[in-house]
């Protein structure tokens, strides 16, 4: 349950939203399978299977939610062969070549008469608002499955405007200058992991593992002119993670002190989970607090 990935949206100043009107209207739009002729389904489901009943799971601030997402898988190959050998067939007893066309509308057909037989992939993606820091976390690692969930809530609870967060300095800038002068904000130490890039459509791209971050090699890259895009970083000795240039959280590792105080919580299967969510929720939005400021804070619109 605890996040590998995070992405993070912010919810305006306004933003209301009860647990009430949250389960209702999750419920309303639940998980169905996909049927015969669908490529996909997509709908709500329990996020705790210990409580099977509810679709949205609350605990103090925070509200935790499920988007179950379901795709049919048809392989090229099989498709393709199937196709190759009805043409075959068509072309040797008719004794004539099929047009283009013709060949258009056989692979449709095969389509649809193959599609129920398809094999399915069911992923789960799974999200927590947290409603005092106005914000939204989603468990992602790559920007179009976040904005799936995302979208997921307009469709269940219009207009729901989270909005992705954009600071006043880039973060790539303030990446840059964290790993040149090895300043970081409070709380913040440099990883062993980065990637610096040229910013140009061709740019080289280099990427460095359980590596000395501050050592002459990685300097020369960034006097060469290449920015940091990502950047492996420590918080307060409880977690560790890669930030990235567009403000997502990718590998987080929960450290020692931050497991320990986890697994003291909770006497249940769902107490201890509550208490999961919780903490592990507040940690990251402790980061996403120093972490906005040290980027200039948000940009104001208008």
């Amino acid at each position: 349950m605890l996040m590998k990935n995070a992405r993070f949206y912010m919810l305006p100043a306004d933003f209301c939203c009860t647990v009430d009107d949250l389960q209702a209207a999750l419920k309303a739009k639940p998980f169905v399978p996909c049927g015969n002729q669908d490529w996909e389904a997509k709908g709500w489901i329990p996020p705790l299977s210990c409580a099977p009943d509810l679709f949205v799971i609350a605990t103090q601030d925070i509200l935790y939610v499920a988007l179950q997402v379901e795709n049919k898988v048809l392989p090229a190959k099989v498709l393709q062969k199937e196709l190759d050998t009805r043409v075959g067939e068509v072309e040797q007893k008719e004794a004539r070549k099929m047009g283009r066309k013709e060949k258009a509308a056989l692979k449709e057909q095969i389509t649809d008469e193959l599609l129920p037989k398809a094999f399915t992939t069911v992923n789960v993606t799974r999200a927590y608002i947290d409603t005092k820091r106005r914000m939204l976390l989603v468990d992602a690692s790559v920007a179009s499955t976040a904005e799936a969930l995302i979208s997921a809530l307009r469709e269940a609870l219009p207009p729901f405007p989270a909005a992705l967060p954009r600071t006043e300095q880039a973060p790539y800038t303030s990446l840059t200058s964290w790993l040149n002068t090895g300043e970081l904000p409070e709380g913040f130490e440099l990883g062993d992991e980065c990637e610096l890039e040229v910013p140009s459509e061709k740019g080289a791209l280099i990427k460095a593992k359980n590596h000395d971050l501050q050592s002459e090699e990685i300097k020369l890259h960034l006097e060469g002119g290449k920015q940091c895009f990502k950047l492996g970083l420590l918080w307060a000795e409880r977690m560790a993670f890669v930030l990235t240039h567009e403000l997502a959280f990718n590998k987080i590792q929960y450290l020692d002190v931050l497991q320990e105080e986890i697994s003291q919580q909770g006497e249940d299967m769902e107490s201890l989970a509550k208490a999961e969510i919780l903490m592990m929720v507040n940690e990251l939005g402790s980061v996403i607090d120093v972490l906005l400021p040290a980027l200039g804070g948000l940009q104001h619109e208008g």
